[in-house]
């Protein structure tokens, strides 16, 4: 059972209850019900972007050993939300992120990504999707050492062809809006971590994606 209007997971029922349609539906806080209340008819058609059912993701690490990361994880995010997943180190928030991402595949449950069914997806599918559909901030940035801070912005469009003047000048503006135009020719080496983790930024801007997922995006930012 989900609470139609943040995506959390309910236990079971709960003291905060509306009816629609005919039918009860639960919900986390008196705020959400009366989001729901204001905005019924919203709340019952839209569909989550993100939905993950009962994920289990289990490591093997060799010699019988077993690592268990992720233990049942559900959630749904609907368009629009801004969610953050807290946890200490270890809990498993990357691994979600990555399986969110189609990056890894859970060791079992549904995962559903803009309305489809990740694991019904063909390779070249998924591949599709997270270049278009899905923007990357990475903990450790993945920035191509070889490539300039533009160019670095560039790279998912230049990765499916379109590396053409419009192109150009939508990293260009991407650049200017994290405060980076006078470093759009240095190269990864040359920038402080806080420069490189806001071109990753940029970058994950650039295909105007459905989804952003951010893995710690402010730890190297002041």
């Amino acid at each position: 059972m989900f609470d139609l209007v943040c995506g959390m997971e309910l236990e079971g029922q709960t003291e905060h209850r509306a009816v629609a349609a005919g039918r009860e539906y639960f919900f986390c806080s008196e705020t959400c019900r009366q989001d729901f209340v204001a905005e019924t008819e919203m709340f019952l058609n839209i569909e989550p972007i993100i939905s993950l059912e009962d994920v289990h993701k289990t490591y093997e690490l060799g010699d019988g050993i077993e690592v268990s990361v992720l233990r049942g994880l559900s959630m749904r995010v609907y368009p629009g939300d801004l969610v953050a997943l807290v946890g200490p180190s270890g809990s498993g928030k990357s691994t979600a992120m990555n399986i969110i991402g189609t990056l890894d595949n859970p060791t079992s449950g549904r995962v559903r990504v803009l309305g489809k069914d990740v694991a019904a997806l063909s390779e070249k599918a998924i591949s599709d999707m997270r270049s278009k559909d899905i923007g990357f901030v990475f903990q450790q940035f993945n920035l191509v050492p070889s490539l300039t801070a533009l160019e670095n912005v560039m790279l998912p469009r230049m990765l499916r062809g379109d590396a053409d003047p419009k192109t150009k000048r939508r990293a260009v503006d991407l650049l200017a809006s994290v405060g980076l135009s006078a470093r759009a020719g240095h190269r990864p080496m040359q920038l402080s971590g806080g420069e490189q983790q806001r071109v990753a930024i940029a970058r994950a801007f650039m295909n105007e994606p459905s989804i952003i997922l951010a893995d710690e995006p402010t730890g190297n930012l002041d």
